[in-house]
């Protein structure tokens, strides 16, 4: 199981520019947002490859993002610019914030014999024009990328691909039933690992470990937490709810169990499928449903996962996400959850978030 793990830790660690060297006989296609239809880029005979945010701080992507956007697009910005991307075939962009929508704009002007889609999805998830605005769009991405490729994308290859993430979906929802025989760290490596390897050795590697963790004693850990935010790049967070001896029960994050939330239908036409998926899906704050309040769901996740509080890790300038906390502050307040917001920058600081996060441990076990 340790080996498993460290080869996916090693797979997250490693730097972007030498993935081709690891795969030496595969594509890449780049992509920043879990909203971005994978299954589309792999039947297209590329490899989706989620970019996060780097070590270095994104000093050249100054000229061309303001110092107030996030982390995550000012770090890819500056990952591309200083050439480490470059064994990308292109990027795809859905249009969830307007960081992203701008940052789309910035890398058609920067490489323009790069593959660049901008794929808008629905605001409103209850609109009747959702779901054939939805499949237009991914309809149109398909062709632009088939044209890019120089091949078609039959509805064969696409049902193949689906299978194949499905099959992805299926194993880390195996993972999260049984996260707490994990550290938290051990459990988001496997997560992010299936982001950026290829998932046919992804999927061999992670139905191995869904058969050893298994086998393992669950960790026997109070208190009990749930994770809530966008994409969690950096470990340090986790590394401390491990050292401190908390326990992650669950989350709602774009690098956690909204990534393989709600599997695709392997029947009919794979568009209309793919459609139905992201508007089942649980939706993340830059969509609204009225069938899925955010402050809701995250009551009904905390009694479902016997969760003694929540830790909002919040990346600083996410603007979506920060307007999320102060409604869904409102509805676990007044049912009594304790829940705590974390400002996350680029480089944390590791004394201050400690120190929170022990405060709050302390608190909940009081």
């Amino acid at each position: 199981m340790e080996s498993i793990l460290n080869t996916f830790i090693i797979a997250n660690e490693t730097p972007y520019c030498s993935w081709a060297e690891r795969y030496p006989d595969r594509q890449a296609m780049g992509y920043i947002c879990t909203y971005t239809p994978e299954e589309v880029i792999h039947a297209a005979g590329f490899t989706p490859v989620r970019l996060r945010t780097g070590p270095e701080l994104p000093t050249q992507a100054e000229a061309h993002l303001q110092s107030f956007t996030c982390a995550l697009c000012r770090s890819a910005l500056h990952q591309a610019l200083r050439g480490d991307l470059a064994f990308l075939s292109g990027l795809v962009f859905p249009h969830t914030c307007d960081t992203l929508q701008v940052l789309a704009d910035i890398w058609r002007e920067s490489f323009p014999d790069l593959f660049v889609a901008t794929v808008v999805q629905p605001l409103n998830l209850d609109s009747p024009s959702a779901r054939p605005y939805l499949m237009a769009k991914l309809q149109r991405f398909r062709q632009g990328l088939a044209g890019f490729s120089g091949q078609p994308i039959s509805d064969d290859s696409l049902r193949a691909s689906i299978r194949l993430h499905n099959e992805m979906r299926h194993l880390l929802s195996q993972l999260d039933s049984q996260r707490s025989r994990l550290t938290a760290r051990s459990y988001y490596a496997a997560i992010e690992a299936s982001m950026v390897m290829p998932k046919e050795q992804f999927n061999s590697l992670a139905a191995e470990l869904v058969e050893l963790v298994s086998e393992e004693a669950p960790r026997q850990r109070v208190p009990r937490l749930i994770l809530v935010g966008p994409v969690l790049d950096d470990p340090t967070v986790l590394d401390v709810v491990d050292d401190l001896g908390a326990c992650v029960v669950g989350d709602d994050l774009c690098t956690g169990s909204r990534y393989f939330d709600q599997p695709v239908a392997e029947e009919g036409d794979p568009i209309e499928a793919l459609a139905d998926r992201y508007l089942k899906r649980r939706p993340c704050p830059t969509k609204h449903s009225l069938h899925c309040q955010r402050g809701e769901h995250l009551l009904e996740l905390v009694e479902e996962r016997k969760a003694d509080g929540l830790v909002f890790t919040l990346q600083k300038f996410c603007d979506p996400h920060a307007f999320d906390y102060a409604v869904v502050k409102e509805t676990l307040d007044a049912a009594g959850v304790p829940h705590l917001p974390l400002e996350l920058e680029h480089t944390p600081a590791v004394g201050q978030l400690r120190t929170r996060l022990e405060a709050f441990l302390e608190m909940l076990k009081a």
